[in-house]
């Protein structure tokens, strides 16, 4: 276990690695200070320096019923980070620190009641230190110190658990000063700015020493934070250390996110009859003179257009032209118009087949489309 902490000392002068396999080499316990005064955490001395990740998560232990989830209890749980990967996660190697009853989640901040006597406890470990009387490798004792480096949690336990608003609220992100719901999905990273720890320490002070209620939900409606027990902690910042867990985040979130609502790769997609469109293309604003059954007509027209042509030999392109041609022949002339005109696709001349004409030109247009 302390070979993790020699091992980052004697490379904490070398390039940071591009690609960062285990917590030791990330930016954080590179900078991560130390109880001593201009000292790093892992520049141990003689003694052991631990660092540990807290998982809090809430889960129903009776599973799920037709009408969802009916009870709720949650765990407090701790991980070494100084163990190798392989054996870090393994039930006797993990640090069992609390079990939250049900029968429903807790509100705003009540879990700080449950998580404060190991705060304590991590208080005295870090600030301290604790000496074990004797240990495998040290039958004459050991003296450590030990500190939390990341809050991994999903992201309703992780707001949970730093007494921050919810991420359906404006305050959505722990990391970054991002605010207001009309912001989520920004991309322009370049202009996010880490969120402030002194001033969220501020805030958290002050909504805990506020007088009444009323001035509590007044400051947190102003910033977005109460007080957590996890500002005990005098290293503690949120927007370094709160850490959204990737099975959560990655798997269940952003993938899912993309295949099922931007790729519309979903269940119902494979029992639908209808094939799903080869491309995209849009229509300008319909006029208001157009009549319902014309209406329909361009939804219609529209779908046309955008399905697939077969992919096997000429006749079955051929056939599957001769079907569109047919469809779209079928269809009165004021949308027939209106869809050449949205598509930049007019005939140059309309005779007296003014149909057939707006049949022929919307019909090369899907012939050059690319699909």
């Amino acid at each position: 276990m302390d070979q993790a902490c020699d091992d980052l000392m004697d490379s904490i002068d070398s390039p940071h690695p591009s690609f960062v396999k285990t917590p030791f080499e990330a930016q954080f316990l590179h900078q991560f200070s130390g109880p001593q005064l201009g000292s790093l955490c892992v520049d141990r001395g003689e003694e052991g320096r631990y660092v540990f990740a807290l998982h809090v998560d809430f889960f129903n232990p009776e599973g799920l019923n037709i009408r969802g989830a009916s009870t709720s209890c949650g765990i407090i749980s701790m991980a070494c980070l100084n163990l190798p990967l392989d054996i870090r996660y393994k039930p006797e190697n993990m640090y069992l620190a609390g079990i939250i009853p049900g029968l429903k989640q807790l509100s705003l901040e009540n879990l700080n009641h449950y998580i404060c006597p190991l705060i304590n406890d991590l208080v005295d470990a870090w600030q301290r230190d604790i000496k074990f009387s004797n240990t495998t490798c040290y039958p004459h004792g050991w003296l450590t110190r030990s500190a939390v480096a990341a809050v991994v949690c999903d992201l309703p336990a992780a707001h949970h658990i730093a007494s921050m608003a919810g991420v359906g609220s404006h305050f959505y992100c722990s990391a970054c000063n991002c605010y207001h719901k009309s912001t989520c999905g920004r991309v322009d990273f370049e202009k996010w700015e880490p969120q402030d720890r002194e001033k969220l320490r501020e805030y958290a002070e002050q909504w805990r020493d506020a007088a009444t209620s009323s001035e509590c939900e007044r400051l947190f409606k102003a910033h977005g934070v109460r007080y957590s027990e996890l500002w005990h902690l005098l290293y503690w910042d949120p927007s370094w250390q709160l850490v959204i867990d990737p099975m959560h985040c990655i798997l269940e979130g952003l993938v899912q996110h993309h295949i099922q609502n931007l790729l519309g790769l979903t269940s119902e997609l494979i029992t639908s009859t209808s094939p799903s469109p080869a491309f995209a293309c849009d229509f300008g604003k319909v006029p208001r003179t157009m009549t319902a059954k014309e209406l329909t007509q361009i939804s219609v027209i529209h779908t046309l257009l955008v399905s697939h042509i077969g992919s096997g030999n000429n006749q079955q392109v051929e056939e599957c032209f001769d079907k569109l041609k047919s469809a779209l022949s079928h269809k009165n002339s004021r949308p027939l118009k209106f869809a050449c005109s949205s598509l930049h696709c007019m005939p140059q001349k309309v005779g007296r087949t003014l149909k057939i004409d707006y049949v022929k030109a919307l019909v090369n247009w899907v012939s050059s489309s690319p699909r």
